[in-house]
């Protein structure tokens, strides 16, 4: 079991006399006007009127709940051999509990007058050179050779500190960094004629670069004052990635761990959340029954888009072509139709070869939105390009019903629009921005058209 040492538990004793002060101050119906609290434990009574509450979590806790309550005045020390509090713990024999005892009546010394008292001073006496295991180690230390400072903790912004620094213009302002460990040994570092703790670098013989370049100041990565000079780095860079940040840096400053205190500043900053924040995608739709069927022919179920201008070349000049693509909205597989206008007998043109190369088809989608033809100069509608009623006359003649996509949800056209980026891809790299003939064309349809469908040659 870990035990717990003999200062801590004098100073759990201290935390219960507080709260024993406190619950007869608040059920006592007598106004109390002065109250003093005794303690044999000169470690006790040192905790309580220390000025650097640098102690540890479990003595800086309980020395919080007793300045909470009372003031170092109030706090007395009593010898050994006058606490009365000692009788509870030793052995019955040789402890006078009786009526009369000062177990129920208190030391001897409460009836006389307050100057005879024993004398706190000797409860608060320290030696220099002692060592308190319940002291936090400090690495930094910030020290001022002049009566003049400045509150850094009155400023959040590094421009308005420096301004203000040089408004005041302090007779001479000394800020050095004493490191116990050895993260700047390597440094070499030196403090300067004004007191600024500097380090040497491998460019000091590089006369044209500035004298802060040269020899950087060293910073604690633990300071105030370096997050603001990083927040400051890292806005004038434009939130810019983090080793251009720290070359900028380090033109003028050497900070410690700067790499971590430039991650911190990075994830606090309002603007870098900004850009970094990505909108949550929206919840996908449910697929058409048509993209579901399970039971029937390829081409059943077919949607149709165009894409283009093709340039191709007839005598000397060339000519727009666009290409209808045919898609089965089950299988994928796709049918293209070179198609020589956006013209209406263009496009049934198209479907019937369609129909009579693939056979019948039950139910024909297809946009109706802008993005019916959009590598145009302007993305028009379908009843824009072509004239609805005779395609739907055409269509009905051969049993086949034809469908609208919805004119907001163009996701429900990411079928065919997809098969349309796979043949695009192709395109490029067989046309290679030439514009061949009318047959050649076709040609390269065909030839895309059996890539995107997987049909392939079985060697022999």
């Amino acid at each position: 079991m870990r035990t717990m040492s003999i200062p801590r538990l004098e100073l759990q004793a201290a935390v219960l006399g507080t709260r024993l002060m406190d619950t007869v101050k608040r059920e006592h119906s007598v106004a109390i006007s002065d109250i003093v609290l005794w303690t044999d434990s000169k470690t006790v009574l040192r905790w309580i009127g220390s000025t650097h509450r640098r102690y540890k979590q479990f003595v800086g806790n309980r020395v919080a709940e007793i300045l909470e309550s009372t003031k170092v005045a109030q706090w007395r020390w009593v010898p050994t051999a006058d606490n009365a509090a000692d009788d509870a713990t030793r052995s019955q024999c040789h402890v006078d509990l009786s009526q009369k005892s000062r177990w129920l009546g208190g030391p001897a010394f409460l009836r006389q007058p307050a100057g005879s008292w024993p004398q706190p001073e000797a409860g608060f006496k320290r030696v220099p050179d002692d060592n308190d295991e319940e002291e936090m180690p400090s690495e930094f230390s910030l020290v001022a050779a002049n009566d003049f400072c400045i509150s850094l903790q009155r400023f959040s912004s590094y421009s308005r500190l420096l301004r203000t620094t040089a408004w005041v213009r302090p007779r001479r302002t000394c800020w050095s960094d004493r490191h116990s460990g050895s993260d700047i040994r390597g440094l070499a570092p030196y403090i300067d004629g004004p007191g600024v703790l500097r380090a040497y670098g491998r460019v000091d013989a590089a006369l044209c670069l500035p004298y802060s370049a040269r020899r950087p100041i060293i910073l604690s990565h633990k300071h105030s004052l370096t997050e603001m000079i990083v927040h400051h780095f890292h806005a004038k860079m434009k939130h810019q990635n983090v080793d251009a940040t720290i070359a900028e840096i380090r033109t003028r400053f050497w900070i410690t761990k700067l790499r971590r205190v430039l991650r911190k500043t990075i994830s606090a900053c309002n603007v870098c959340k900004l850009h970094r924040a990505r909108a949550a995608p929206p919840i996908m739709g449910p697929l058409p029954k048509d993209r579901l069927e399970a039971n029937g022919w390829p081409f059943k179920n077919t949607g149709l888009d165009y894409f283009g201008p093709l340039l191709v070349k007839v005598s000397r000049h060339t000519e727009k072509r666009w290409v209808a693509l045919f898609t089965c909205l089950t299988t994928r597989a796709i049918h293209l139709e070179l198609a020589h206008d956006l013209s209406t007998d263009s496009c049934i043109i198209a479907i019937r070869n369609f129909v009579c190369r693939r056979g019948p088809v039950h139910r024909l989608r297809s946009d109706n939105g802008k993005n019916f033809i959009g590598a145009d100069r302007e993305a028009r509608r379908f009843g824009d390009v072509f004239e609805s009623e005779r395609i739907q006359r055409e269509l009905s003649g051969r049993g086949i019903e034809w469908v609208f996509n919805c004119p907001v949800n163009p996701s429900e056209g990411g079928g065919w629009e997809r098969m349309v980026q796979c043949v695009k891809k192709v395109l490029r790299y067989t046309l290679k921005e030439i514009a061949p003939r009318d047959h050649v064309l076709v040609s390269f349809l065909i030839e895309a058209e059996n890539i995107v469908n997987g049909y392939h040659e079985v060697p022999p």
